[in-house]
């Protein structure tokens, strides 16, 4: 079990502006709700998705098998403080994914679901008082989960032409906390996608429209 899962925060993603003053005995500002416990979001089963959305779902079961190897190399080197072969490949093999798989599905969402999802949840008045919606959200973890997978690469790079032993202590600790972080922050929105945005997608996109985007990314198109 993740640290996320035990924590309770305000999440982002799911509408917190609706609570109404009936709703106070249930929510409180100092017992917000869990974040893997979304209050009021929608309930399609799996095999109601749109088929586009559900083989997002199924890309993600394949990355998530990724990142749990990746949690593995993480915890070997917190254990071992050095690299051996095989987790040296391991890690690489997960950057390799990373910047191929990973990037695929984003480009998917960022270009075609999220600017979509975002007027329609503009329209419904689902936002923040400056007009962020949970699609915006979404799309800034891309953007933070990028920037953290490459840090975690350049870390790890630096730290076999560093001679001083203190130094390269210091930069394995950087890595591996960073490398921690991204998996905290990957594994939640991985959750906020299956259990809360890809049902709202397939409530308030039209089924043209996601046949649409499908067809886009279906094999011998160019995406």
């Amino acid at each position: 079990m993740t640290n996320a899962r035990k924590l309770k925060v305000i999440d982002p993603v799911t509408p917190q502006a609706t609570v109404t003053a009936a709703d106070k005995g249930e929510l409180s500002p100092m017992d917000p709700p869990d974040a893997y416990a979304p209050p009021g979001n929608v309930d399609v089963p799996v095999e109601d998705l749109h088929p586009f959305l559900r083989g997002l779902i199924e890309e993600y079961v394949v990355l998530k098998a990724h990142v749990g190897d990746f949690e593995e190399c993480l915890t070997f080197l917190q254990k071992e403080r050095g690299l051996s072969r095989d987790a040296h490949e391991r890690l690489n093999r997960f950057f390799q994914v990373f910047d191929q798989e990973f990037a695929r599905h984003d480009r998917k969402e960022e270009r075609d679901l999220f600017p979509l999802l975002r007027i329609r949840l503009l329209e419904k008045g689902e936002h923040s008082p400056t007009q962020v919606t949970g699609a915006d959200v979404l799309q800034s973890e891309h953007v933070e989960m990028r920037k953290a997978v490459t840090t975690v690469g350049a870390l790890l790079s630096a730290i076999p032409i560093l001679e001083d032993v203190p130094s390269r202590e210091i930069l394995l600790d950087a890595a591996i906390g960073t490398g921690k972080e991204f998996v905290e922050k990957i594994n939640l929105h991985i959750f906020r996608e299956d259990e809360v945005m890809l049902p709202l997608e397939h409530t308030l996109l039209t089924t043209e429209e996601l046949d649409a985007i499908g067809r886009h990314y279906s094999p011998g198109s160019a995406s």
